[in-house]
């Protein structure tokens, strides 16, 4: 973390339609925030889809017995 707190300068983002000035240390922190979120949105979706994929076969099984 204090390496991200001396990175103080200033650098120019572009993201989609927005251009903004910003101290590194605030680039830094928001790219690793967007990193979270979306691995943690895709681990969700990725959970959600196997837990319907076993309730579908466990009912399927339960069906054959």
């Amino acid at each position: 973390f204090r390496s991200i707190a001396q990175n103080t300068a200033k650098t120019t983002v572009r993201f989609l339609v927005w251009e903004g000035q910003v101290s590194v240390a605030v680039a830094l922190l928001a790219a690793t925030a967007a990193g979270i979120l979306l691995t943690a949105a895709a681990g969700t979706l990725r959970i959600l889809q196997l837990r319907r994929r076993t309730k579908r076969a466990q009912k399927a099984q339960r069906k054959r017995r």
